[in-house]
């Protein structure tokens, strides 16, 4: 087996065909995530997939990688009005 997580899952719930059932439907839904966030594995798509329904904790890389998006829009903005502010003590105008 893959690791020792499985092993025990699968041992202790004798649940084998719903096992492989979970783990294929977590692989279609992490083949639809986009490149960026499935290049920031550190595993195959496969051994996250058997390793979160094992665990039985499917996290939402949609929503964590949206929060990133707006943090970044957040601190572009920001540093867009401290541009803004700099531009103003210093009497340059944009015309």
């Amino acid at each position: 087996m893959i690791n020792s997580e499985i092993e025990k899952f699968l041992e202790a719930s004798d649940m084998s065909y719903m096992f492989c059932l979970l783990a294929n439907k977590e692989i279609e839904r992490m083949n639809k995530l986009p490149q960026s966030i499935k290049d920031s594995f550190k595993r195959t798509i496969t051994e996250e997939a058997l390793h979160h329904v094992a665990k039985n904790y499917i996290p939402d890389y949609m929503f964590e990688s949206n929060e990133a998006m707006i943090q970044q829009r957040d601190e572009d903005l920001d540093m867009t009005k401290d541009d803004d502010d700099i531009e103003d003590m210093m009497g340059i105008s944009e015309e």
